[in-house]
């Protein structure tokens, strides 16, 4: 059952999509037009025979686009890196990664797909929305996802391409632009881990080639004693659990679907949500607390799997700073969640002081960082104006820094 709820959630994008065009006939007939043009104010419906040509172009163009929305070029590029760092080009078939690709996918790809059957897909069926606001709706949870993988360098190329211009925000550019920098940052980051991946491989590659040289056994390919030292490498540090893992993690995080993640995306989640001043406060502060109650539950938990996974290692943790402090609270409603977040930093920050022993971790006091002064943007919305632009300065990076080796214990030369 939910491996089908999975499989049904991650296609949500493309069933909607597809149902949808897919019903143009049938909708048509009932005298309900799903395509049609609108020129200075006058609307023209598409015959239902240029509804059908666009209904089964779109379908072959479909599985492109909903791949590329999705962290499916990430993963099978580092997999094909992966391959060609091993040696093993015909061992490992494209089958095979294509399919671990895909399958990965969809576990990443599951709470953005469950989002859009949700508030899109569900909704249209019950002809509760049309086919534009659905779409729409769908737009929102992909669109999120694919900004908080998108670099802004790759934004604002892409944006000057498109020769948009005074966009204040990232989620007000064009989906096509968002899409297309999307796609130039998932390759960047696919490259960058793929050469991560390649440098230990390469070594053992280059060892071998030299000792072979070293033995005058040149007429032997280093391939044939490279290849098996490479795989044993990779069974003995459980390559495909660890790079899996890394692959995962680092998207679910920005997704806010693993612990850590859900601690630091529960408010901004609500404060996009919220949309601007003035907003359900009761609602935010629910949903804040509820963040900081999740917090409590799992920092110890946090730090048992830090030391499992490095029991030599040394942790240092490090308190909040309160963004709140330097915003010009207005609204009554933002004073209201200004004083309660200083009251939960206060108290986050106090129980990771006096759970220090007990997690087994150095702790450091960064309260007073020097963070960017922010004032509030023209709509009102100063909780997206605090959690996106509000960060330490130069100098307060400078500062946490500083504290966090004052902390730490000498270290002999050796060391």
């Amino acid at each position: 059952m939910n491996t089908q709820r999975a499989v049904r959630a991650t296609a949500a994008g493309a069933a909607l999509l597809a149902l949808a065009w897919a019903a143009g006939p049938a909708r048509a007939a009932e005298g309900i037009p799903l395509f049609g043009t609108s020129t200075g104010g006058v609307s023209t419906d598409f015959t239902v025979k240029t509804q059908v040509l666009i209904i089964m172009t779109l379908l072959g163009l479909l599985p492109s686009l909903v791949l590329m929305m999705t962290s499916f070029t990430r993963f099978v590029i580092v997999l094909s890196l992966l391959r060609q760092a091993l040696g093993l080009q015909q061992g490992l078939p494209n089958r095979i990664i294509t399919g671990i690709a895909l399958i990965l996918t969809m576990l990443v790809m599951r709470p953005v797909g469950e989002q859009v059957w949700n508030n899109a897909f569900v909704p249209y069926d019950a002809d509760k929305l049309t086919l534009t606001e659905a779409l729409k709706a769908a737009e929102v949870p992909v669109s999120r996802f694919m900004l908080a993988q998108t670099s802004k360098t790759a934004l604002a190329q892409v944006s000057r391409l498109a020769g948009e211009k005074d966009i204040a925000r990232p989620e007000d550019h064009a989906f096509t632009v968002k899409l297309a920098a999307f796609v130039l940052s998932e390759l960047k980051t696919a490259f960058q881990i793929g050469c991560m991946l390649f440098i230990p491989f390469l070594v053992i590659d280059m060892v071998v080639s030299s000792v072979l040289m070293a033995m005058g056994m040149m007429m032997l390919s280093p391939l044939v004693i490279s290849l098996p030292m490479k795989l044993l490498l990779f069974v003995l540090v459980d390559g495909w659990t660890l790079t899996v893992n890394t692959l995962v993690t680092a998207l679910q995080e920005a997704l806010g679907t693993n612990d850590i993640g859900k601690m630091a995306t529960g408010i901004f989640n609500v404060a996009t949500e919220a949309g601007l001043v003035p907003f359900a406060v009761a609602d935010f502060l629910k949903y804040m607390r509820q963040g900081y109650q999740d917090f409590y539950e799992n920092w110890l938990p946090i730090m048992e799997d830090l030391h499992r996974l490095s029991p030599n290692a040394t942790i240092v943790a490090v308190n909040l700073y309160n963004p709140f402090s330097k915003v010009k609270l207005t609204e009554d409603s933002e004073k209201e969640i200004g004083k309660n977040a200083e009251i939960l930093i206060a108290r986050a920050n106090q129980y990771i002081e006096e759970n220090a022993e007990k997690g087994g971790y150095l702790f450091a006091d960064v309260r007073d960082t020097e963070i960017c002064e922010t004032q509030p943007i023209a709509n009102g919305n100063f909780i997206h104006n605090i959690l996106v632009d509000c960060h330490p300065t130069e100098a307060g990076h400078q500062f946490i820094a500083d504290q966090i080796f004052a902390v730490l214990p000498e270290r002999g030369a050796d060391d």
